[in-house]
């Protein structure tokens, strides 16, 4: 029985030992990756992040500006008076119906009256 837990400690530890050099191997391999990627790259992560983070604020920028490009601006409260506009619409309106051309619908037959039928005569 002794033999055996001695047997589960050591390979307890020897799996911990396994592990722990994975883990290792592992950290090693991402640091190297990050050393070579900071050198292709040439910039530190801090100022990847500035750029990151500049070309967020220009990219939010401009489609703020694109889509507050169509409507009125809010700021403005000056009260426009229309009547003119509608009495210049409505003149502009009537001039173009007295030149619209009306021979073009055929022939102004009114629709058949209805009309109470002769009545019979009687006879005295």
């Amino acid at each position: 029985n002794n033999v055996t837990k001695t047997l589960y400690v050591s390979s307890h530890s020897f799996i911990y030992l396994i592990e722990n050099s994975n883990f290792l191997e592992r950290k090693t391999k991402l640091r190297k990756r990050e050393l070579l990627i900071k050198e292709v790259m040439g910039m530190s992560p801090l100022i990847v992040k500035k750029l990151g983070f500049m070309i967020f604020m220009i990219v939010l920028a401009s489609t703020l500006s694109v889509s507050c490009a169509g409507r009125p601006s809010i700021l403005v409260h000056t009260h426009i008076n229309l009547h003119d506009e509608v009495v210049e619409r409505s003149i502009h309106e009537h001039e173009r119906l007295l030149r619209m051309n009306t021979k073009d619908y055929g022939y102004n037959r009114p629709a058949p009256r209805l009309e109470r039928p002769p009545f019979k005569l009687i006879p005295n």
